[in-house]
């Protein structure tokens, strides 16, 4: 029994040299060196030379939109405990993330300014 656990290791052994040597003894491909090349930074324009958007305004600025915001993830969460106390069985709310529970205005906003 002893023989054959050290037979078994050997044989590993051996297998990680031969690799070891096999994958060393191969031609090695000479990669062309790397340039980084700077990039000229985008000038950020004043608002005024570029405006954004109203809609995007009334997104970023807006104590409306985060009211309505506010509201209809309440009424949300009303119904999703309505519903829940309905039955005893597993259910799950599945939601879109994209501008649905993460806003893009932001980035929306970046774009356009650079």
């Amino acid at each position: 029994m002893k023989t054959k656990h050290l037979t078994q290791r050997f044989g590993i052994f051996a297998m990680l040299v031969l690799t070891f040597f096999l994958s060393n003894c191969a031609p090695q491909k000479q990669l062309a060196p790397v340039v980084q090349v700077a990039q000229p930074e985008a000038p950020m324009l004043p608002i005024a030379e570029k405006t954004l958007p109203r809609e995007l305004k009334w997104v970023l600025q807006s104590a409306e939109y985060e009211a309505i915001c506010n509201i209809v993830y309440q009424k949300a969460w009303e119904s999703v405990k309505q519903q829940a106390s309905l039955t005893n069985e597993n259910w799950a709310v599945v939601l879109d993330i994209d501008e649905t529970v993460l806003t893009n205005a932001s980035y929306e906003d970046t774009l356009i300014r650079h």
